[in-house]
């Protein structure tokens, strides 16, 4: 979940050890505002250690999980501004639900990876996540998986054997029914890249942040 926030320079957050409470300054920078909401340095850190962790994204994985840092970084930024107008526009359209059984699945699954509640709190503090705000993430993720499926999936199943014919030199040698996930994942791509250039027309953005000034040129 992005930390909407009206005004940022300095956040505070108290840490409380077992035997007294300290209090600590943290400094943050705006890299984007997308209809007022802030999305912060600190939000993209998360973003991407959660999807490292959960290993959900709706880019695909090398995208946001490996590469040049900077590079990774802005792919992460792509991924919350996609994910921020999915959500907006399913809640929009009443199509923000989310199967309790799959969010629940995601959790455990992400819980496995640490041996215990202190190793999992351990992770989560740096990055200012609760528990609480991991489920809304993960029900979110599930929620604009379903919509981004249902917006962008049927015109992948109906331009699929065209896109493979008139892309065949991406796919050399290889029948159609061996390879059409991958093809089916290329044009995914490629039609959620012209949702996105076609959705941000219909928002106010405002990148900030040298390092991404032109993400989306």
């Amino acid at each position: 979940m992005v930390r909407w926030k009206t005004l940022l320079v300095l956040a505070f957050a108290t840490a409380t050890c077992a035997s007294a409470a300290a209090e600590r300054v943290l400094m943050d920078e705006i890299v984007a505002v997308i209809d007022g909401g802030i999305i912060t340095v600190s939000d993209i850190l998360a973003a991407r250690e959660l999807a490292s962790a959960t290993g959900r994204s709706i880019l695909p994985a090398d995208q946001l999980l490996g590469g040049d840092p900077k590079q990774v970084n802005r792919n992460v930024l792509k991924e919350i501004l996609i994910g921020n107008i999915a959500y907006t526009q399913a809640v929009k359209l009443n199509m923000a639900e989310a199967d309790p059984a799959a969010i629940e699945r995601d959790y455990q699954q992400l819980r496995a990876r640490f041996s215990s509640e202190q190793e999992y709190n351990a992770f989560l503090s740096p990055l200012g996540l609760l528990d609480e705000h991991v489920l809304f993430r993960l029900r979110k993720h599930r929620i604009c998986e379903r919509f981004l499926s249902k917006k962008i999936g049927l015109q992948v199943r109906i331009g699929l054997k065209a896109y493979y014919q008139e892309n065949r030199a991406r796919y050399p040698d290889v029948p159609f029914d061996q390879i059409k996930d991958r093809v089916a994942a290329d044009l995914f791509v490629e039609n959620l890249d012209d949702w996105i250039a076609e959705s941000l027309t219909r928002v106010d953005l405002k990148i900030l942040h040298p390092d991404y000034a032109d993400l989306l040129k």
